[in-house]
């Protein structure tokens, strides 16, 4: 009986595993572009004129005529066209990594910081930002056992803030944790 040894062609040619070597960022593997693009026939995009669909040979060579590349944008797998456009490809790398990194940074304007000032019973003062989650944590039994104390301790601690702080959700027991959050006034 003969065995067959099977050839793992996943990651034939490569470093390390990964498909476009060790210096390739995650976006740019899956940027198909010019000899790469797998599909036969494209729907090509060109700044100013109508979609044409050729054969992607034809296509990479009209591209590369013009000293441009092609980029695919789009893959529609019921027909098995894909979608490319003409242009440079380090070019369109550039902008969808703008892109990504303006979305990152409109996302990080829109949302709320929420910081977290742990205390113990024996914590005596802390630092305070816009939104703040309060919490009294208990070590153990004994400091559980002692919750009027706890209590009595958050709400010294609420009125030091009165006039700098509103408080936006009243002190609550979850697990071994008595917490609240306070926001600016």
């Amino acid at each position: 009986m003969v065995q067959l040894k099977k050839e793992n062609t996943r990651h034939r040619n490569t470093q390390q595993g990964r498909p476009n070597g060790p210096g390739q960022k995650d976006r740019e593997k899956f940027i198909r572009y010019n000899w790469k693009i797998k599909a036969e026939r494209c729907r090509v995009l060109e700044d100013g004129k109508a979609p044409v669909v050729m054969s992607t040979r034809a296509a990479v060579e009209y591209a590369l005529g013009m000293g441009l590349d092609l980029v695919e944008v789009g893959y529609d797998p019921r027909n098995g066209v894909s979608t490319a456009k003409i242009c440079e490809y380090g070019k369109y790398v550039y902008e969808i990594k703008r892109r990504e990194k303006q979305a990152k940074k409109l996302a990080r304007a829109n949302s709320t910081e929420l910081k977290c000032l742990q205390m113990h019973l024996t914590t005596d003062t802390a630092d305070y930002e816009r939104m703040v989650k309060l919490s009294l944590r208990f070590r153990g039994r004994r400091e559980l056992s002692n919750m009027d104390y706890a209590k009595e301790l958050m709400k010294k601690l609420l009125t030091r803030f009165d006039g700098l702080a509103v408080l936006d959700s009243k002190p609550t027991l979850n697990g071994k944790e008595l917490s609240c959050v306070i926001r600016k006034a």
